[in-house]
């Protein structure tokens, strides 16, 4: 299941993305700089049957930067994505 990440999420969404922190140097700085409440910032988290956090879509401004290590939604992130006909607006969510 698909769906926004608050600051709530914080420790479950720094686990899985400080597995690989070289690659997620952007989510990272994101995260770290803006957190999760900004007009301009939006991020996702993929969570399993069992609630683990397996998947995260971050939209900063007009660029998405999808990470995980394993199996997630692509076809809900992807839908995400699509759904912004105009990068700059607010995506669903």
């Amino acid at each position: 299941m698909v769906r926004v990440l608050t600051q709530e999420n914080d420790r479950q969404c720094q686990q899985l993305i400080q597995k690989e922190p070289a690659e997620n140097l952007f989510i990272i700085g994101d995260i770290e700089a803006f957190g999760y409440e900004q007009d301009f910032q939006k991020i996702w988290g993929d969570f399993d049957e069992d609630g683990n956090l397996r998947g995260i879509l971050l939209k900063y401004r007009e660029n998405f930067i999808p990470y995980s290590p394993g199996e997630f939604d692509a076809e809900g992130f992807a839908a995400i994505i699509n759904s912004c006909d105009d990068f700059f607006q607010s995506c669903p969510g």
